[in-house]
């Protein structure tokens, strides 16, 4: 009995002692090579080209529009043009029914032929008792109302001349011609519809000049308004056509502020080419006003001058020693210091540090002068640098950093 427990207790110290092996010999052979070690995020330096740009949404309209209208009312009798048909100034677009036009114009003349043969009448009365006053027969009472009468008739002969005149023009009013050369952009009316001019001038049609300049209507923040210039280049895109990019210039900057959901606003007017007949009035853009742009530039990743990596806490820049008291990177070499003459430059605050990886793997210092950035990239000059280049941007994800609690002091110029 004791045999056969002592056998057990043995089997069971064995298998302890293999699953204790099984797992030293895992830790000692499978782990990561890297583990333990600080793992890098890595960008490329690329060459290309950048912009500061302030965003914004606007609105396509027509240069110069005309509303074109009627100064009389009456019934649409014809129509003579119709939606996107291009017209000559003085051309015929529509006609007015003219019977109570034309029968104020007979009425008129009628008047006219009254007032005529009164204010004859009254002429050759006057010229007679005037030469009785002149010889003494008539008294200045007796003869007052003759030259008085006289005075009368031709007042209603003017009087009844200009309403003939205005009957002509309504009469011509109801024929509706085009103001300018253009394209009809809108018809307001059909055959038929009663038009009234009593208290406004209804819209008819509306014509627009030049359909291959286009002008944007747009709402700047007032934050962003001292960006914006008059002559300025501006990109914009439709959704009609989102992988087009088109162009234009700041044509008017309108002080007028305009309150939207208490931000205030103010408008910008964009000149917008249009010889491809791309763009419609009324599609919504979404703009680009370009700030300041450079071209050819070499590029890096924004988060690369933002990264710094850790010292040793116990000797810190002053007292650490270059690849002895500094921990060891990847590459076993300690953390370099920075360039020689980068504090002599530490006021220019564009001046920053890139950190890459040399043959051996160690962290090796780039000094850089940074210049346009769009946020995700920044331009970047420096005679170490090099179109293809692998730049540390941080750490790997899920890699602890090391030494954190006295990470090296950011250089001047740092974002």
């Amino acid at each position: 009995m004791k045999t056969t427990a002592f056998h057990k207790m043995m089997k069971i110290f064995l298998l302890i002692l293999t699953g204790v092996a099984i797992v030293f010999l895992f830790i000692l052979f499978c782990r990561p090579k890297n583990a333990g070690k600080n793992t890098y995020q890595v960008s490329q330096l690329s060459r290309g080209d950048i912009k500061v740009t302030v965003s914004s949404t606007g609105t396509l309209a027509a240069h110069d529009t005309v509303e074109v209208g009627t100064e009389v009312s009456g019934t649409v009798k014809e129509i003579f043009v119709d939606y996107n048909q291009n017209v000559k100034k003085g051309q015929l677009l529509a006609r007015l029914k003219t019977d109570l036009l034309e029968s104020s114009v007979l009425d008129a003349k009628a008047n006219l032929a009254k007032a005529q043969a009164q204010s004859e009448e009254a002429r050759i009365n006057y010229g007679k008792n005037k030469t009785l006053y002149e010889k003494g027969f008539l008294s200045e009472k007796e003869f007052l109302p003759f030259k008085t009468a006289n005075e009368t008739a031709n007042a209603s002969l003017q009087s009844a001349q200009a309403a003939l005149d205005r009957a002509k023009t309504n009469l011509e009013y109801a024929i509706i011609r085009s103001p300018i050369d253009g394209i009809i952009l809108e018809r307001a009316i059909e055959v038929g519809q009663t038009v009234a001019a009593s208290f406004s001038t209804p819209k008819m049609f509306v014509i627009a000049q030049d359909l291959s300049k286009m002008r944007i209507k747009a709402l700047v923040d007032e934050t962003d308004i001292s960006q914006i210039k008059t002559n300025q280049a501006v990109t914009f895109t439709v959704s009609a056509y989102p992988e087009k990019t088109f162009s234009g210039k700041v044509f008017q900057i309108r002080r007028q502020p305009i309150n939207v959901s208490n931000v205030v606003n103010y408008s910008v007017i964009v000149d917008a080419p249009n010889e491809e007949n791309l763009l419609f009035p009324g599609m919504t853009t979404t703009i680009e006003f370009i700030v300041n742009q450079a071209k050819d530039v070499l590029l890096v990743s924004s988060e690369a001058l933002k990264f710094t990596p850790p010292l040793n806490m116990k000797h810190g820049p002053k007292r650490g020693r270059p690849g002895k008291d500094m921990p060891k990177m990847d590459g076993g070499g300690g953390l370099p210091p920075p360039p020689p003459d980068f504090m002599a430059e530490s006021a220019n605050k564009d001046v920053g540090i890139l950190w890459s990886l040399d043959e051996k793997g160690n962290l090796k210092p780039n000094r850089v002068k940074a210049g346009l950035s769009d946020e995700l990239n920044t331009a970047v000059y420096g005679e170490q640098l090099s179109e293809g280049m692998n730049i540390i941007t941080g750490y790997a994800t899920g890699v602890a950093k090391k030494n954190t609690a006295s990470s090296m002091p950011r250089p001047p110029g740092f974002f």
